[in-house]
């Protein structure tokens, strides 16, 4: 009896590689311009000769954390089948005048490959890992349909137990428990019968199960109203990014420079109509009550009328590392003592306290000790995830568009928007395909004007 076909997992959106380059792999969830479905195997294109002519099927994923067991997580972005093999490792380096398999058992040409009107291998000209450009042609490309999340999950880093491959299913929560070990080093597992049965037979019934939809294959046409994104500090330094001291310092400098706008913002955060005037914003303040109560530092208080709101900006930090002091306390039970001891003897003074943090690293309801959360999709205008934050949304999206052609809040508001998603690398995903369509449509300038 004949091996089946293995399949190959393939993540994408994540590296350093992505940080100056364009990804190879944005093709992978598009068709060309002919309905072609072409794919990048991450990370140079390229796969070894046992390889050849036995890999049916890729699952593109992308990771997407650890859960509190410690097991690393993906999330299942589609499914490939009819992978014809594109990448030759006897030639390696690819030409634009190799013939590669399309439609109808027909073939083309590499440079005939075509997304928005303009060949690939222009789109990627200069790019480095240029001398493979795909390495496999797909019969098909499937997505989890509306409303289904489709999940590998890992045993721990450094267990070295063994568990059973299984799919659990919740709600159109889909989850296929692997007994591979997840491969931090790759950006490619071989899922093979002959190896691993037990994931393989997971998978490929996963595959068959009616949760999926086809792609569609729509031409990528780029529309006037397109903007590139415009490079800034957060881009060039991208240790900005992350940076939780520099985003406190921006949101300050704009919430003190639009006081009026904010004092809007702030009520609707707030739920609070009566916040008064924004008397001063204030960085770093020192919470310290006394030689003996030293609060530390609170990232962002704001001073209004009638009342203090504390913005504690959490992006990588994790408040459970924050070490209490010698009465258990730790930083948000001090800012809080800290409060409460300025307001002494002003009932009519009243106090908030926010975590500002990613959506996809916001703490849970007890390590945020009272503090209610406030998502950075939230801050810009994308959904409302704070219920109790309601409006705040709407009046962001105004903000955005008072403000969006300045260069420091649009340059701000792009840095916060890669913290709005459910998942780190969701904000690569997004970057990545922003670079496909600038160089697209860069390429057809040139053309139009040759």
């Amino acid at each position: 009896m004949s091996e089946k076909k293995g399949i190959v997992l393939n993540r994408m959106y994540t590296g350093s590689y992505l940080s100056s380059n364009l990804g190879h792999e944005v093709i992978n969830m598009f068709a060309d311009d002919e309905g072609d479905r072409y794919l990048y195997l991450n990370a140079t294109g390229d796969f070894s000769a046992e390889h050849v002519g036995n890999i049916g099927s890729m699952l593109l994923i992308k990771y997407a954390g650890q859960d509190k067991d410690g097991k690393p997580w993906v999330d299942v972005l589609g499914c490939a089948t009819g992978l014809k093999d594109i990448y030759n490792p006897k030639q390696r380096k690819q030409s634009e005048k190799d013939c590669v398999p399309s439609k109808g058992n027909t073939f083309k040409r590499i440079k005939d490959i075509k997304y928005g009107g303009v060949p690939i291998h222009y789109i990627f000209d200069g790019s480095e890992q240029q001398d493979v450009l795909i390495s496999y042609y797909a019969e098909k490309l499937l997505v989890p349909k509306n409303d289904v999340k489709i999940y590998l999950s890992f045993a721990p880093f450094g267990d070295h137990t063994t568990q059973t491959s299984k799919i659990s299913s919740d709600s159109g929560r889909y989850v296929v428990e692997m007994v591979e070990k997840f491969a931090s080093t790759s950006l490619k597992r071989y899922i093979l019968e002959k190896d691993n049965k037990e994931d393989f037979d997971s998978l490929n019934k996963l595959m068959s199960l009616d949760i999926w939809k086809e792609a569609e294959s729509e031409r990528i046409t780029i529309h006037k109203s397109f903007k590139p994104h415009q490079i800034s500090l957060f881009d060039i330094m991208p240790k900005l990014q992350n940076d939780e001291n520099c985003f406190s310092d921006a949101l300050a400098y704009f919430i003190d420079r639009d006081r009026y706008e904010w004092q809007q913002i702030l009520q609707k955060i707030c739920q609070d109509n009566n916040l008064g005037k924004i008397i001063y914003v204030k960085r770093e303040k020192d919470a310290t009550i006394s030689k003996d109560n030293k609060g530390g530092r609170i990232d962002l208080l704001i001073r209004t009328d009638n009342a203090y709101i504390v913005i504690e900006n959490k992006i990588k930090s994790d408040i459970n590392r924050v070490q209490g002091d010698s009465r258990g306390k730790n930083q948000l039970d001090r800012y809080i003592e800290y409060i409460k001891h300025s307001i002494e003897g002003h009932a009519e003074i009243k106090s908030y306290f926010f975590i500002l943090a990613p959506d996809y690293n916001m703490p849970d309801a007890e390590e945020r000790k009272g503090y209610k959360p406030l998502y950075y999709s939230t801050l810009v205008g994308k959904h409302q995830k704070d219920v109790d934050n309601a409006g705040v949304v709407e009046m962001m999206k105004q903000y955005n568009e008072i403000h969006k052609n300045e260069n420091l809040w649009s340059a701000f508001y792009d840095a916060m928007t890669r913290h709005s998603f459910d998942h780190e690398n969701d904000s690569l995903y997004e970057d990545m395909k922003n670079t496909f369509f600038t160089r697209i449509q860069e390429c057809s300038k040139k053309d139009n004007n040759a």
